[in-house]
């Protein structure tokens, strides 16, 4: 049973193609190596299923870390699983449609690959390997067509590998990526880039508008009768119990329920950068949400 060491999986580079909105961080990979045939025709290992589930590949700019793309893996019986693979449009807003790849595991002298194939769009097999980092990250990497062997047969594919496996992993792909789960993701960790640029946080107590907090500068929603200066290292270690969300229409649903008047946010709070831009934050039920960034954070424990 696979809990560590390789795992292939199949074109998670070349799905970026796809995405209609991804940072220029994405990974569009030509040098796959492809096969017409698996290496074994049949599963000859499985994958643990602490495995299963979603993982996220993050990007960054200088307002922080947020979601690129996520990868899910599904057991979808007889020994071989479904891969789910598909790009945010626009963070908490959509995502592209979701490229579908069936895998199976082969093992070869105590290593494991997947072999993986696109269900939508056929075009042979690729071979992509996999490190559990830890139980929240796993690294994934591809066999590139610096191997170049061609076989007619999966037996013929596995008996060559047998007595040349240090040239297929020769062949691995240097630059591995990265995936997370979501709770890896949290507040602080999401936005370490900026936390030091810091200047102070404030709490909103007295009744505001939504619009008046979206749209009003510092001097009339914080004042010292409507407003508290919170402890920077009391709030930050609270936020960080709250970690990225990433389904796609929940930031718009609650948008609209603040803004329609159905829901009512149980807290405001501005965050005054140290070059005196704001930065608007609310909480409502088990919700923080960055209303100038457009990003969404759950309550979570561990």
């Amino acid at each position: 049973m696979i809990s560590h060491r390789y795992l292939s999986l199949n074109g998670i580079f070349a799905l970026r193609s796809l995405m209609v909105v991804i940072t220029t961080a994405m990974l569009i990979s030509c040098d796959e190596y492809t096969s017409q045939v698996p290496i074994t025709i049949a599963p000859t290992d499985e994958i643990d299923s602490t495995y299963f589930g979603d993982w996220y590949l993050m990007t960054d700019d200088e307002l922080g870390s947020y979601f690129e793309s996520k990868l899910s893996l599904y057991p979808w019986g007889d020994g071989t699983y479904l891969v789910l693979f598909a790009g945010f449009l626009e963070e908490g807003k959509g995502m592209s449609e979701a490229l579908a790849i069936k895998v199976h595991v082969s093992d070869v002298l105590g290593d494991s690959y997947l072999n993986v194939f696109n269900i939508r769009d056929p075009d042979g097999y690729q071979f992509y390997v996999m490190n559990r980092q830890s139980a929240e990250q796993l690294s994934l990497s591809y066999i590139t067509d610096s191997f170049n062997v061609n076989f007619q047969s999966s037996e013929a594919f596995y008996r060559h590998l047998l007595s040349h496996k240090g040239e297929f992993d020769a062949a691995i792909k240097k630059d591995w990526t990265d995936f997370f789960r979501d709770t890896y993701w949290t507040w602080r960790k999401a936005n370490e880039v900026w936390i030091g640029q810091i200047d102070s946080f404030y709490e909103i107590v007295d009744s505001v508008s939504i619009a008046t907090f979206f749209d009003s500068g510092l001097d009339t929603v914080v004042r010292p009768a409507t407003s508290v200066l919170l402890d920077r290292e009391a709030l930050l270690q609270d936020w960080s119990r709250y970690h990225l969300h990433d389904y796609p229409g929940t930031y718009q649903r609650l948008l609209a329920g603040f803004l329609g008047g159905r829901m009512q946010p149980s807290h405001y709070f501005i965050i005054r950068m140290q070059d005196g831009s704001l930065i608007r934050y609310l909480k409502a039920e088990n919700y923080l949400i960055d209303v100038t960034r457009d990003r969404i954070y759950i309550l979570f424990s561990r």
